[in-house]
């Protein structure tokens, strides 16, 4: 492959004092296939040992969410509604990866490996169009070994295929304005489209873009007619992406967007009046209550609240119009600061796994490798060679980051513009080097002193708010989360929740979740420590009083736990659990027409709770309001149907009844069968309620049989009080007598 006329420039006209001699086409293809073997060697080490991390197989936070709608797209579970959230086309490129290889992580990561090592070539081949092979070579190789963009192009999120697109979308935009050819501005607004639905901050970029493409034709004296068949080309191929996607969008929210509907939220999160708590915001509860927001202001629905959102953003410009400036140029410090600053994912805390970034990313005091090292180098590129770099090139690293800048900033959303920097450090850094030979102090006295302001304007701002949270302990809270919600696994949940604690143990949302886990593990004791320690750490944690007013339950002092009840209440008036909660408390304390206040305050907030609806009932059963309970157990059931508890409720109160009639006698008994089978086979209080049943129906012989069963058990776990009741209703079985005491056989349910 000949040389580009690019490299016969002389050094008068801004380029590099020494000329490379042009390298036969073979040689240059050996080059590309070893940049190409190097970078997915280096990933491949990371996601190597990266498995040691306990998030490899348990993603978190956003790659979670990703992994959840890809898995879920793959198995063929439908198009669900928060696949359009986020961006829409990651999930469904990782859809596929799944389909093919069982919904495999690590295929996944693989892939993205391969993925990376793409990129690095294409940026070759950018640095070749722009300058000469040695600048091309030098940016491959800073691509291929950029610890940060290693990281993020191996984790489940969208910033490796983002990095992608945005080296494609150069290379397209110049060839089309180099030599115009319908295929390729086709091709363009196709790529443009997968960009945007991968990262909605690429759309000012492509719109600027075009705009320049569109100048670019008319100087080459194109033609009316060629020029609209290329406008007509880009946006057709624009479309066959977003008409797909917009009638995706329409079939699973109804509503047609091209757009994620966490944009609004994501706009509100760094400007709005206290940008640092929103940003302090973690995953968890504090985070959840900046989400539900719109639905304490009576707004609700999938698309509602983007404009909810961005209404809140206007009128703090329009009214704050200095803090909202001075919130913008924070947003620019950290978009190029030389640190990674942390989002969701703190780069640093990966390094006591991964191989390379151990080497590849550090920090030193403020300032941050490699990025403090590309962008001074970048900058003395573009001044050296500000009349090669191409528009297109300029236009992604300005108006890229101020979209993100517009947003909020941090390491993982400016991974897209690290090609198009690498190739202007390279030829920043080989011009440098032959300054240096040719012992041309003056330029280097300057870039020198220029690349320590920038230096110094890139590192020491900060720490910034985003850099304050312990994010080590903050990943292992969030494994144990996933332990708990999504694998049913409350032992390991439990451990990790125990690592976080030792990394922070200030960490309240841990002990909440902690004493939540030991709870539920009959650990109530231990249960209490961690919940009393999390209202001391933060006396206005709601799920801190919640949870510690259950445990006090679960030992047997509702008295206790009532003041704390109603402290959850009077912190969140508007939480349907705290209400749920308090009404639970009440009940246990043998307060019933309080509780069912409680309860019915809990349904006003949460019509479709249904363990309200099930706790209700047992109340409204214990005071002998049984229609209205039997309403409530049909509610928990409609809500519920796989759960044994209500459909036993509603079975003990039509068998026990003496107005029941047969058909409520024979809904009793299908009811009954039906809350066992889904129960444990041990279960005494399920098989008392199928006795119970039974007898109503005249199936003596039957609850005979089932009622000493349910005796043996009760007395074998140790439950005295059942086997007592029970033993007396295997009497009124035996004498061919049905039971008509109307106790519920199960105690209200609390969460």
């Amino acid at each position: 492959m000949s040389e580009a006329r690019n490299d016969e420039i002389q050094p008068g006209q801004g380029a590099c004092s020494v000329v490379p001699a042009p390298l036969p086409a073979r040689t240059q293809w050996l080059l590309v296939a070893g940049v190409f073997a190097l970078a997915v060697f280096v990933r491949l080490v990371h996601v190597h040992t990266m498995s040691g991390n306990p998030t490899f197989r348990i993603p978190i936070v956003d790659a979670a969410g990703y992994h959840d709608r890809a898995r879920s797209l793959a198995e063929g579970e439908g198009m669900p509604d928060v696949l359009f959230w986020q961006p829409p086309l990651y999930p469904i490129l990782l859809a596929g990866v799944y389909r093919l290889s069982n919904s495999s992580i690590v295929v996944a990561r693989i892939v993205q490996c391969v993925l990376g090592g793409m990129t690095c070539v294409l940026t070759y081949w950018l640095g070749r169009r722009i300058f000469d092979w040695r600048v091309a070579l030098a940016a491959a190789l800073a691509v291929a070994l950029y610890g940060p963009l290693i990281f993020f192009e191996t984790e489940l999120v969208a910033a490796g295929w983002a990095t992608f697109w945005a080296v494609v979308l150069l290379l397209l935009l110049l060839r089309a304005a180099d030599r115009p050819h319908v295929a390729i501005t086709c091709v363009l607004g196709v790529v443009g489209a997968l960009s945007v639905q991968t990262r909605p901050e690429f759309l000012p970029f492509l719109t600027v873009a075009g705009l320049w493409l569109i100048v670019a034709l008319v100087r080459r004296c194109t033609g009316a007619g060629r020029l609209a068949v290329h406008v007509l080309a880009g946006l057709i191929g624009f479309a066959l992406v977003t008409i797909p996607m917009a009638c995706l969008c329409h079939r699973a929210t109804g509503q047609y967007a091209i757009l994620p509907a966490s944009g609004g939220l994501n706009l509100f999160l760094g400007n709005n009046p206290d940008t640092e708590a929103t940003l302090r915001a973690r995953p968890g509860p504090a985070f959840k209550h900046l989400t539900e927001l719109p639905d304490r202001e009576g707004i609700h629905g999938f698309w509602e609240q983007p404009p909810f959102f961005r209404q809140k953003v206007i009128e703090y410009a329009r009214t704050q119009p200095l803090a909202f400036v001075k919130g913008l140029t924070v947003k620019a410090l950290e978009c190029f600061n030389s640190r990674e600053i942390p989002r969701t994912f703190d780069v640093y805390v990966y390094r006591a796994w991964s191989v390379p970034l151990r080497w590849l990313t550090w920090k030193f005091g403020p300032f941050g490798f490699p990025f403090g090292v590309v962008l001074p180098l970048a900058v003395v590129g573009v001044v050296c060679h500000w009349r090669r770099v191409p528009v297109p090139m300029l236009l992604l690293l300005v108006l890229f980051p101020l979209a993100m800048i517009a947003v909020f900033a941090a390491a993982r959303f400016r991974v897209p513009i690290i090609p198009a920097l690498c190739v202007l450090a390279a030829a920043g850094a080989l011009t440098i080097a032959d300054w240096v030979r040719a012992c041309r102090y003056r330029p280097l006295v300057a870039a020198a002193v220029g690349s320590l302001v920038i230096l110094a304007a890139t590192s020491l701002p900060g720490p910034f708010v985003s850099e304050e949270n312990n994010y080590a302990a903050e990943m292992y809270f969030l494994v144990g989360e996933a332990q708990l919600q999504k694998h049913a696994a409350p032992l390991e949940a439990l451990s990790a929740y125990r690592m976080a604690l030792r990394l922070n143990p200030r960490y309240v949302d841990a002990r909440i979740s902690a004493a939540n886990v030991l709870r539920g593990l009959g650990k109530a004791d231990e249960a209490i420590q961690h919940a009393a320690l999390a209202v001391q750490l933060d006396p206005e944690a709601a799920a801190a009083h919640n949870n510690l007013a259950l445990a006090l339950i679960a030992v047997g002092n509702p008295h206790q736990a009532l003041p704390h009840a109603r402290e959850a209440v009077r912190i969140e008036p508007d939480d349907a659990l705290a209400h749920h909660n308090l009404g639970f408390a009440l009940d246990q304390a043998g307060q019933h027409e309080e509780a069912i206040v409680e309860y019915g305050a809990a349904l006003v907030r949460k019509p479709d709770f249904a363990e309200t609806h099930y706790n209700l009932a047992g109340v409204l059963e214990t005071v002998g309001r049984t229609d209205e309970a039997i309403r409530h157990y049909r509610e928990a059931i409609r809500l519920h149907p796989e759960r044994p508890e209500p459909a036993a409720g509603l079975a003990w109160v039509l068998a026990t009844r003496a107005e029941s009639s047969a058909a409520e006698v024979s809904e009793a008994v299908a009811l009954a069968e039906q809350a066992f089978r889904a129960s444990r086979p041990y279960d005494a209080g399920m098989l008392d309620t199928l006795a119970a049943a039974y007898g109503a129906a005249g199936r003596f012989p039957e609850a005979v049989d089932v009622a000493q069963r349910a005796q043996q058990i009760a007395t074998a776990t140790r439950q005295p009080a059942l086997a007592r009741a029970i033993r007396a209703r295997l009497a009124e079985y035996q004498a061919g007598r049905p039971h008509r005491e109307p106790a519920p056989a199960t105690a209200p349910a609390s969460r």
